[in-house]
């Protein structure tokens, strides 16, 4: 169970895996991590070049504060 889980997360398929999953589970197999990472189409996964930030000014945090208060 943890195997299929850290699949899921590193690979970020947690839909594809349980349709592995679910279609060995329907023909009667025991499903085997290693086959299922085998069989599972390798994404390629790119991270965005720039994010832009905004960071707010520490007196918007005293206003919150004020208002909860």
């Amino acid at each position: 169970m943890v195997e299929l889980l850290f699949i899921a997360h590193e690979q970020a398929c947690e839909a594809e895996l349980a349709q592995l999953l679910a279609a060995d589970l329907y023909a009667g197999q025991v499903p085997d991590t290693r086959a299922l990472a085998s069989r599972r189409v390798p994404r390629l996964m790119t991270l965005p070049k720039d994010v832009a930030v905004a960071h707010p000014s520490l007196a918007s945090f005293d206003v919150l504060l004020g208002a909860s208060a």
